[in-house]
């Protein structure tokens, strides 16, 4: 079973805008975080939506081939809640 992420990625932008110098740990989190807002904005609603994202978690130090489902949630301040349902890892992403 795996913990909840919860991040908001205006934490990794610098005053431009841009994402800021990081380690590369940091950056490969925040561009896979940034592809799943990107995959539910361009969905056109609120109702989740089964993504081509392929889930990073390492189960066993395998990789999960599963799928990200991810969704708006319009109940707390439009925060988009997203999960894998092949190995449960699962987030959410604010601001």
């Amino acid at each position: 079973m795996s913990n909840t992420l919860i991040v908001d990625p205006c934490h990794f932008l610098n005053k431009d805008g841009m994402i800021g110098d990081l380690p590369k740990p940091a950056e490969r989190l925040v561009t896979y975080l940034g592809s799943i807002v990107k995959a539910v904005s361009h969905s056109g609603n609120n109702k989740p939506v089964s993504t081509a994202i392929i889930c990073q978690r390492r189960p066993g130090h395998k990789r999960c081939t599963g799928r990200i489902v991810a969704g708006i949630d319009a109940r707390h301040s439009y925060e988009i809640d997203w999960q894998c349902p092949s190995c449960g890892d699962n987030g959410i992403v604010s601001g």
